[in-house]
């Protein structure tokens, strides 16, 4: 087996392991500790999280002041995207310590937020986490290079365009992963369309199922109301929040002026994608205290057996032996990372912006055999 193949031969079907190479920053103490699954305590954040959901949903509906309203319904689009992460945990199998439990999870979790469960195994376990930052593999924010964005059409150019702003993230979510999560229309998934049957047809009933009865329960509640404004309230608004939640995560977790991208394998390693590729973030706070831990994502790259209950203290560990991490805090860095981030030169492995130039280092190969210089850690 040569070293490509060892260095990625990381994941399983369900994508709930990936160490690699990069094993060598868990002894076997560390890796049983940080992978041992509670089903206990994994249900005490499913039931919390749910209810941080059916909290803000609520208020958000409640015959208050619609000043009063507004705040819980952006709140409502927050809590969606942590139970997401109670979803995207068991789907990964780290969650509790059955099977079956972890999937019936994962697809009320993620529900809300309107994706099927199988397609988001297929499509974030065996892809994203197989392929993370390979061009043509990965399918989450891969950047374009100059002779892509060249050969692109006008409405290709000004979609992209539109994603790389920085009101981009809500329009990326909306337009390039919603429908794909949620039917199987393409690819790989239209192929093998039989086994995601059951839940595509779980997420076009039990969607409409769930919005509807949360309107429905705000028309109760406060009949003398518009339905218009029911409906804004009660999805509309944490519908869009979501979008935003989402789509600003991911784009942070794999866009930054020190992060490679490939377009050949040969380059590709575990180290160079899953540790090197991947970004430990803060939010700004109210964010990061209902993230359930998915911003300590160095750490799930390196192993996605580590249940979400444990990532802090392994992310701490991974940080000590694996530093430089980069570490991005997203309320002073936005700006200037979606600044940078427009294209990406594969050959040199540098950012550009759209006229060509240059907007970061050259990012070196063996970036971590480079990990000495401390200019490669961006401040926190």
């Amino acid at each position: 087996m040569d070293d490509h193949q060892q260095n990625n031969m990381n994941t399983s079907q369900d994508g709930s392991k990936s160490e690699g190479r990069s094993g060598s920053w868990l002894l076997p103490g560390d890796r049983r500790r940080f992978t041992r699954r509670s089903s206990l305590r994994a249900l005490f954040v499913t039931v919390v999280s749910f209810g941080y959901v059916a909290a803000a949903l609520g208020l958000a509906i409640a015959p208050l002041p619609i000043w009063v309203n507004i705040p819980f319904s952006i709140w409502a689009g927050v809590v969606i995207g942590g139970f997401f992460v109670v979803g995207h945990d068991a789907l990964h199998q780290s969650f509790t310590g059955s099977r079956s439990l972890n999937n019936w999870i994962g697809r009320f979790a993620l529900l809300p937020a309107g994706y099927s469960a199988s397609l988001w195994v297929l499509l974030h376990n065996r892809t994203h986490h197989r392929f993370t930052n390979l061009k043509g593999r990965d399918g989450y924010w891969e950047p374009w290079s100059p002779d892509d964005y060249a050969a692109a059409s006008p409405v290709a150019r000004m979609f992209y365009r539109l994603y790389r702003s920085p009101l981009g993230p809500p329009f990326y979510h909306l337009f390039e992963l919603i429908l794909e999560h949620a039917i199987p229309f393409r690819g790989q998934a239209r192929r093998e369309w039989r086994r995601h049957v059951f839940d595509t047809v779980f997420v076009l009933l039990g969607y409409p199922v769930f919005w509807g009865g949360v309107i429905w329960l705000g028309v109760i509640l406060a009949p003398e109301r518009a339905i218009w404004l029911t409906v804004v309230l009660g999805w509309g608004v944490p519908f869009f929040v979501w979008l935003w939640v989402y789509g600003f995560v991911i784009y942070l977790h794999h866009n930054h002026p020190r992060i490679a991208w490939f377009d050949r394998k040969e380059d590709w390693t575990f180290h160079r994608a899953q540790i090197a590729g991947t970004t430990e973030t803060r939010l700004p706070l109210p964010l990061q205290v209902f993230s359930n831990n998915i911003m300590e994502h160095t750490a799930h790259h390196a192993n996605q057996g580590i249940p979400l209950y444990h990532l802090a203290e392994a992310q701490k560990l991974l940080r000590r032996k694996l530093s430089p991490v980069v570490f991005v805090n997203a309320a002073r860095e936005y700006f200037a990372i979606i600044k940078a981030c427009k294209l990406f030169d594969y050959r040199r492995r540098q950012w550009l912006d759209f006229q060509g130039r240059a907007t970061g280092p050259v990012i070196p190969l063996n970036g971590f055999d480079a990990a000495a210089d401390p200019a490669h850690r961006t401040s926190a």
